[in-house]
C-alpha cells in the first residue's frame, strides 16, 4: 500500500466554504526533463457537488497552458463548450496529484481553482465542527473507510420502514 499524505486545516467558528491554497503546473511539460516546471499558487475552493476540477482562464494564461481538447460543461447557466487542460495539482502539505484533466470556467471572487470529486474521491475527506472549531482534513490515497454509524453502533433512526412494501401501503 502506498504511503499516505495528508493535511488538516482548522478554524474557529463555523465556515461556509472549504478553501485552501493550491499549486498548478503544466503536466505535459513533465515529459520533457530539460524544461523548468513553473508551479503557481492560487486560492482553491473544494466542491463535493462538482464532478471535476476547474481552473480559470487566468491560470491557463499565466501558465501558458495549451488546450488538450473541448468538452461540454453543464453549469447553472446552461451548458457551453470549454477547453480542457492536463495539469498537476499541488495540495497543501506537499501533496501532488499528477495528470489531472481540468476544464476552464469562470469562478467567483478570488478563487482560481475548484477542486472537484475527481480529486476528492482519490482520498479520505472529512469535515467536522466540534466545540465551535471547524476542522477539514484530507488524506490521499484513501486507506480507511470512515463510517460514523458503525463507529457509534447506534443506527436506530435508519431502521427500514415496515409500513411500505413494493410502493404500496400495507393494511
Amino acid at each position: 500500500m502506498p504511503k499516505s499524505q495528508a493535511f488538516t486545516l482548522k478554524a474557529n467558528g463555523r465556515i461556509n466554504q472549504l478553501k485552501t491554497q493550491c499549486g498548478v503546473s503544466d503536466a505535459i511539460l513533465l515529459s520533457n526533463p530539460s524544461v523548468n516546471i513553473t508551479v503557481n499558487q492560487y486560492e482553491a475552493i473544494w466542491d463535493t457537488g462538482a464532478t471535476g476540477t476547474v481552473i480559470t482562464s487566468k491560470v491557463a494564461t499565466e501558465l501558458g497552458l495549451k488546450p488538450t481538447g473541448l468538452v461540454t460543461s453543464n453549469h447553472a447557466g446552461g451548458s457551453s463548450q470549454v477547453p480542457t487542460y492536463l495539469v498537476n495539482i499541488y495540495l497543501p502539505n506537499g501533496i501532488r496529484v499528477q495528470g489531472v484533466r481540468v476544464i476552464e470556467a469562470v469562478l467567483s471572487g478570488n478563487t482560481e481553482i475548484l477542486i472537484g470529486m475527481d480529486i476528492i474521491s482519490l482520498g479520505d475527506f472529512a469535515f467536522t465542527n466540534v466545540n465551535g472549531e471547524a476542522c477539514f482534513s484530507f488524506r490521499i490515497p484513501s486507506i480507511k473507510q470512515i463510517d460514523y454509524v458503525e463507529e457509534d453502533k447506534k443506527p436506530t433512526w435508519l431502521k427500514p420502514s415496515t409500513s411500505y412494501k413494493g410502493g404500496k401501503k400495507r393494511k
